[in-house]
């Protein structure tokens, strides 16, 4: 299998039944790969259907938060997969795209929460990732501390679905990309 060419990135968000990782589960999981210019070459989400936690024992902000986001509407209409089926489909998927195991960085909102959940949930496809995180929490934090007025973007309202945040965290990147590191004196 050809190496993985540098210029590439993983976008990744999951939606969980809450914060923790020992107790709570993913629920959706989307990738974007993008090329290092923030050029979309692929991207892919999955539904999970939770098998350990029942509804009533989500924690009430995310049970709330995918009502009105439409992602409890979907995981009771459509075909959403195991959690182990799922984490297959997308290393195969990975595979197709001609990437190769811990070779991509990844990048994301707060992308050491979900990294903590596939590393407890998804270890063969946290396996595909590189150690480097592209925080664009953090990138945004840091702007808002240093660079108020100048840079700091209206950030969109999170959606909490796994392809519009990563979509939605790759446009912020795009936005610190011209403003702060091609941006012309």
């Amino acid at each position: 299998m050809s190496a993985t060419p540098p210029e590439m990135i993983a976008w990744l968000d999951l939606e969980t039944t809450g914060l923790d990782e020992a107790r709570d589960e993913i629920v959706e999981l989307g990738i974007v790969l993008t090329t290092t210019r923030l050029q979309e070459v692929a991207a892919r989400s999955w539904l999970i259907h939770p098998t350990i936690l029942p509804l009533s024992e989500w924690d009430e902000v995310a049970r709330e938060m995918h009502a009105d986001n439409g992602l409890l509407h979907e995981l009771r209409t459509e075909i959403a997969a195991e959690v182990g089926g799922v984490e297959e489909a997308a290393c195969v998927w990975l595979a197709q795209q001609g990437m190769t195991p811990g070779t991509l960085p990844l990048g994301g909102y707060s992308i050491d929460f979900d990294r903590r959940f596939l590393r407890r949930h998804m270890t063969r496809l946290e396996g595909w990732f590189h150690r480097r995180l592209i925080d664009i929490s953090g990138l945004r934090q840091l702007t808002q501390w240093w660079m108020p007025a100048e840079v700091y973007p209206r950030a969109p309202k999170p959606r909490h679905r796994a392809l519009a945040d990563c979509r939605a965290a790759i446009a912020e990147a795009n936005h610190y990309r011209c403003e702060l590191f091609e941006r012309k004196p």
